[in-house]
Formats: structure tokens, sequence, C-alpha cells
């Protein structure tokens, strides 16, 4: 009876196993970022100095770079499960050797999110900004930013959540 026991508990913990591995072949794991998203994330975080040993690796799986409250380096990512993630927010808060936006930046057409509060920004609010109407946030404050906020602001019908 013990032998009979026995083998039911390893037959038991075989097919349990077994079980596993399949349910394990059969999720995908998130997709890779979309190669441009990467590409102009990745030229964004040089720019600004942010990237380090991060530079090899794909930015939806890493998504934070460093995380405090006062210093933050992330980003968010839509990945559906069968297409490529895109970067949907960038959250860069607190970094006083951050200047200025980088060109690259308005590459990442899917940004819903963008907050660059307290750093040191400076100069007149980006026109390529226009380029990113998706967006619904948009945190600009602290900084040293100049002028008006630029008149293609009235086209973001999406922009629920503003503070320059």
């Amino acid at each position: 009876m013990a032998r009979s026991a026995s083998a039911l508990v390893a037959g038991f913990l075989l097919l349990l196993t077994l079980l596993t591995l399949d349910a394990a072949q059969g999720q995908q794991p998130f997709p890779p970022t979309d190669p441009s998203d990467a590409d102009a994330l990745h030229a964004v975080f040089r720019q600004w100095r942010l990237e380090g040993e991060a530079a090899a690796e794909d930015p939806c799986m890493k998504r934070v770079w460093s995380g405090s409250f006062e210093i933050n380096a992330s980003i968010d990512c839509n990945c559906p499960a069968i297409s490529r993630c895109q970067i949907t927010g960038l959250n860069v808060t607190g970094y006083k050797n951050i200047t200025e936006i980088p060109l690259a930046l308005f590459n990442l057409t899917e940004l819903v999110s963008m907050h660059f509060n307290n750093n040191n920004l400076s100069g007149s609010f980006p026109h390529e900004s226009s380029l990113l109407r998706n967006l619904k946030s948009l945190w600009i404050f602290d900084n040293n930013v100049e002028g008006l906020i630029p008149e293609f602001i009235q086209n973001f019908t999406s922009l629920t959540d503003l503070y320059a």
C-alpha cells in the first residue's frame, strides 16, 4: 500500500510538472518594445545621461531607471498580446542636469502621459510637442520654461491634466 501511495504521489507530481510546463509554453511574454520607440527613448535617455547600464535593455521590460519621490525616471507601456509594446508614459522628475527636451522624444507618438516637473528645463515650449496629440497628462511645472503655452495645445482634445 505504501508503494502504491508513493507511485500515486510521484504520478501526481509528474502530471503537475507537465501541466505547468505546458501552461508556461502557451503563455506569451510581453512582446518587445516597438523598435522606433526603443530607439527614441534610448536617444533621449543618452542625452540626459540616464541610461547607463540599461542601454541594451528593452525599455518596456525595464520600465524604471530610478525611482524615489524626489528623483524618478520611469516609463509606462501598452503591450497588446499581438503586437509590439508602445511607450505611453514618461516620467522624468527631479533631475537638475536635464535642461532641454531632446527632439527624439517627439518620436514617441503614443505618449499619453509626460511628467517633467522639478528639472531645469529652459527655453520656450517646444513646437515639436504638437506631434503628441494623444497626450492626456502633461506636467512641466518647477522648470524654467518661458513664454506662453503654444496655441496648438488646444488641438489636444484628450488633454485633461496640465500643470505648467
